[in-house]
């Protein structure tokens, strides 16, 4: 994390941990100027109101930066693009916000429980003629419970398709964990 803050924002202290408490110290005893202080740019103002709720369409969200086809994990709105010097971040406007590299783990996520909820309709789908069968048989109309046999096997075809996505998804990406 250190490192990453340091790539995206200009440093004004860089000690190492033992000299860190000493830094700290003298930096909190050090009298607070607001002479030459940088105003806070207008986007900001805007990015914390979004975030606080207010209305990001009607504040103008999607003119901090550049409007992408890629959706927000958390709400699906549209994400803007925000790039402040080598930092690259995205927006949404109900003021959700992501760092390259969260927005990617998030999206991941997101396909990854997409799949599960698929999965657990798809496996609904597979027991759901057994019990219809069931009921028809009881009901003395094994015709028909027959007929409903017949898409069990198409259901458990599609089942162990998206399990083999659900879970072949995992265990690569924990493969990947291991060699980064």
């Amino acid at each position: 994390m250190p490192l990453s803050a340091m790539r995206a924002v200009k440093v004004d202290h860089s000690v190492p941990l033992a000299e860190m408490g000493n830094l700290l110290t003298r930096l909190v005893s050090e009298p607070v100027s607001t002479d030459g202080e940088t105003p806070v740019p207008e986007s900001l103002k805007i990015e914390i109101m979004v975030a606080n709720e207010d209305n990001g369409f009607e504040l103008g969200i999607t003119e901090l930066g550049e409007k992408t086809s890629l959706t927000c994990p958390d709400c699906h709105g549209a994400l803007v693009e925000i790039h402040e010097g080598d930092a690259t971040r995205f927006r949404c406007h109900t003021g959700h916000g992501f760092t390259l590299g969260v927005l990617l783990e998030e999206a991941t996520k997101d396909i990854e429980n997409s799949l599960r909820r698929t999965l657990s309709k798809i496996e609904e789908n597979e027991m759901l003629p057994h019990r219809v069968g069931g009921k028809l048989t009881e009901i003395n109309q094994p015709e028909a419970a027959g007929e409903i046999s017949l898409g069990i096997e198409s259901a458990k075809q599609r089942a162990k398709l998206v399990r083999e996505a659900v879970f072949g998804n995992e265990s690569n990406g924990k493969e990947q964990n291991r060699s980064s």
